[in-house]
């Protein structure tokens, strides 16, 4: 059996950030319209805060579940903004590392957890 000689990193929503950042450059772009779908949501959230004088505007579309997932899903946002309205984002930090669990378990830590 062969064993990959390659090295194993982690690699994060920055990485996809600089590559795409390390695109536009290459080709000669100062500014871009970013476009993400599903996952693709979160990379190019990070790249607009990354950098904001690169993104002329940022598309976010959510294509997946149907409608009742869709619905579920902006439960689960509303459940979350409440929280932080009524206890602060501190509480939010508290409850990301006592529960560590994900989003649709416990929406109060808000999306983008493990």
């Amino acid at each position: 059996m062969r064993q990959s000689g390659g090295r194993v990193e982690r690699l994060t929503w920055a990485h996809y950030v600089a590559q795409g950042k390390g695109l536009l450059d290459h080709l000669g772009f100062k500014r871009a319209h970013i476009m993400g779908g599903c996952m693709g949501c979160c990379p190019v959230a990070a790249f607009g805060v990354a950098y904001p004088e690169a993104t002329l505007s940022m598309v976010l579309f959510w294509p997946v579940g149907g409608a009742r997932y869709r619905i579920g899903s902006h439960q689960r946002f509303a459940e979350h903004l409440g929280f932080v309205q009524q206890n602060g984002l501190a509480a939010v930090v508290v409850v990301v590392a006592e529960a560590g669990k994900s989003f649709g378990a416990d929406p109060r830590g808000g999306p983008g957890r493990p």
